[in-house]
C-alpha cells in the first residue's frame, strides 16, 4: 500500500518536504470538499485564486489531471494511505 501511495503522490510528498509546503494537505481538503474551490479556500483561510494556483501547481507536479474523477479517487486513496502508514513512520 505504501508503494501505491508513493506511485500516486511521491513527487508531491517530495516537493512538500523540499520546499516546506503543505500541498498534500491542501489537495486532501480540496478532495474532501468535492472539488469545491470556494469552500476549500474558506476552510484553509486562503483566497480562492491562491488555492487555484496551488491546485495547478499540484497538477503539474503530479503530472495528473485532478479534475478527472478516477484520478481524484486514486489521489484520495493514496492520501489516506499516507496518513495511516507513511506519516506515522516519520
Amino acid at each position: 500500500m505504501v508503494e501505491y501511495c508513493y506511485d500516486n503522490l511521491g513527487s508531491l510528498i517530495k516537493y512538500d518536504k523540499n520546499n516546506n509546503e503543505n500541498l498534500c494537505y491542501h489537495l486532501e481538503r480540496f478532495l474532501l470538499n468535492n472539488g469545491n474551490i470556494a469552500e476549500t479556500a474558506r476552510e484553509l483561510f486562503l483566497h480562492s485564486n491562491t488555492l487555484s494556483y496551488q491546485l495547478k501547481k499540484i497538477s503539474k507536479i503530479l503530472e495528473k489531471d485532478i479534475n478527472d474523477a478516477r484520478v481524484r479517487f486514486n489521489l484520495f486513496f493514496a492520501l489516506m494511505i499516507k496518513k495511516l502508514f507513511v506519516d506515522r513512520k516519520e
